[in-house]
């Protein structure tokens, strides 16, 4: 069998998957490891499954990911992510949801992983930004508790349970 890892990664949370993903594949079954941007058609062509890494953006991946999955045809596509506002099975449910829906019908999807990335220092800026014009804002507090929740991930769990995804993946295709 064989391989893509392309990762498309803002803040590195995305690319840090990628990189322990790739530990779990044998090097000589990988036929591109890099940015969703670089991945070439001829690997496309040879590859059975594309994993395929993606940063949340507005409740879905980011455009470069949406992109590369739009070009893909009769493919296993096994999705993985972050999402700086993590803690919700119910959001990271909505999110794998809504990319689930980009990849062209003849493509075939794995069940996603998604779990909690660290956020830019600078999203924490605007909130603290904010919270001086509004003190006490209770959604602003909220979404500072969540950076704080998020600044440590991925830790060691979210990699453990990547580790059992990518197990499950590549069992189920070889069901």
């Amino acid at each position: 069998m064989k391989f893509i890892i392309a990762y498309s990664s803002r803040t590195g949370n995305t690319k840090f998957l990628a990189e322990h993903l790739k530990t779990m594949i044998p090097e000589e079954d990988v036929v591109f490891y890099g940015k969703t941007e670089d991945v070439p058609r001829k690997s496309v062509e040879e590859a059975d499954i594309i994993f395929t890494g993606f940063w949340t953006e507005k409740g879905t991946c980011d455009s470069v990911t949406a992109r590369f999955l739009k070009e893909i045809r009769k493919k296993t596509i096994a999705l993985f992510g972050t999402a700086g506002f993590g803690g919700s099975r119910q959001y990271f449910e909505k999110i794998t949801s809504s990319v689930s829906e980009i990849p062209h019908k003849s493509c075939k999807l794995t069940r996603p992983f998604l779990c909690t990335g660290k956020i830019t220092p600078e999203v924490l800026d605007r909130y603290k930004a904010e919270l001086e014009k509004n003190p006490g804002n209770e959604r602003i507090l909220k979404l500072i508790d969540n950076f704080e929740a998020a600044k440590n991930h991925p830790d060691s769990r979210d990699l453990t349970e990547l580790d059992a995804w990518i197990e499950s993946v590549i069992a189920d295709i070889n069901a």
